[in-house]
């Protein structure tokens, strides 16, 4: 078996045209439309992301105007009436109900020195001074 070899005239080759040099993604979005906009997802997404921060504006101003002392308590509104005492090691609040309003009402007297020391919770930590309603 012998080889044969075949003479191609390169004459007859033609160039490569820049039209068909295009890669395939090229050519994809010429024949395509432009893509589409959805105003409203885009709108409603913007409405979505302001709700969420003024959410969390108004949340976060709110916190700070809650905490604010106001003169509405009976407590408060007696100044003068008090007595202050330091918290020891193993006191709390009913202990100190006990000790400086054994003849009055725990929950009241509680809710009297809460309200007057501005306190949001029942928890006492030593040396922590207090003011107490005089009876």
């Amino acid at each position: 078996m012998s080889a044969q070899i075949i003479e191609f005239p390169m004459d007859r080759v033609k160039p490569v045209s820049a039209s068909i040099a295009r890669t395939s993604r090229q050519v994809r979005y010429e024949n395509q439309a432009a893509p589409r906009v959805n105003y409203f997802r885009v709108a409603m997404f913007w409405l979505v992301v302001l709700g969420l921060i003024y959410a969390m504006l108004s949340s976060t101003f709110g916190a700070g105007q809650s905490a604010q002392a106001t003169n509405t308590s009976p407590v408060a509104s007696q100044s003068g009436h008090f007595k202050y005492v330091t918290v020891m090691q193993g006191d709390t609040m009913w202990s100190l109900a006990s000790r400086y309003a054994p003849d009055r009402d725990s929950w009241s007297f509680i809710s009297d020195v809460m309200a007057l020391n501005n306190l949001s919770d029942s928890l006492l930590s030593p040396g922590q001074r207090l003011a107490l309603p005089k009876n």
